[in-house]
C-alpha cells in the first residue's frame, strides 16, 4: 500500500481547462466502468459540466489534487435541488450528497480514496455546520468503491431501483456525528 501525505490532498474549483482530462478520464479505466458507462464526445463533456463552471449550476464542482496533479473529480450537491436525478426521494433538508472518481489509474487500490473522501468531507461538506448529513450511490455491483466509503463510515441504507431513482443504486449516508467521531 502506498502511504499518501494528507497534506497534499487538495481540491480546486473545476475549470475549463479542466474538461479535456474529465473528457479522458471518461473515456477510460474505473472511471469509464463505474461513472462514465459509455463512451462520450469532448463536445458531450462541455455541454454536460460547463453549467458547473459558469454558475448554472448548483453543483460544487471540483478537481482531486495530489501535490498539485490532477487525480479525479468530485463534487457535491444538495438532493432537493436535484429532482431530476433524485425524483421522490425525501432526504432532511441539511443533507447533501458526493459524487467522485479517481482518474488516475496509479491512485486506484491504494488507499487514496478514503483519504480524498474524508479531506473533502471536512471542507467542502461538512466543514460549513449546517450539513447534518451526506449521502452517496454507487453502482451495488462496485464493491471497491463501496468498501472505500465504508472506510470512510458511511452505512448503507437501502438499494434503489428505477423508476424509484434514475438508475439502480447502493444508497449510503453519514451523518456528521459519525464523522467527528
Amino acid at each position: 500500500m502506498t502511504a499518501y501525505d494528507p497534506e497534499k490532498i487538495g481540491f480546486r474549483y473545476m475549470e475549463e481547462d479542466d474538461l479535456p482530462v474529465m473528457h479522458r478520464w471518461l473515456n477510460e479505466g474505473a472511471a469509464f466502468e463505474w461513472y462514465g458507462l459509455e463512451p462520450t464526445t469532448l463536445p458531450e463533456i462541455v455541454l454536460s459540466y460547463s453549467p458547473r463552471l459558469h454558475g448554472k449550476s448548483s453543483v460544487l464542482a471540483m478537481i482531486i489534487t495530489y501535490d498539485g496533479r490532477p487525480i479525479g473529480y468530485i463534487q457535491r450537491y444538495y438532493p432537493r435541488n436535484e429532482q431530476d436525478y433524485w425524483g421522490k426521494q425525501e432526504f432532511p433538508r441539511e443533507t447533501a450528497g458526493i459524487d467522485l472518481f479517481i482518474g488516475e489509474e496509479e491512485f486506484l487500490h491504494h488507499g487514496f480514496g478514503p483519504l480524498a473522501i474524508r479531506a473533502f468531507l471536512g471542507e467542502h461538506v461538512f466543514g460549513d455546520g449546517r450539513t447534518r448529513h451526506c449521502i452517496i450511490d454507487p453502482d451495488p455491483a462496485n464493491k471497491i468503491a463501496i468498501r472505500a466509503y465504508e472506510k470512510v463510515g458511511f452505512r448503507y441504507l437501502r438499494t434503489l431501483e428505477p423508476p424509484e431513482h434514475v438508475e439502480r443504486a447502493y444508497l449510503m449516508m453519514l451523518d456528521r456525528n459519525e464523522f467527528e467521531d
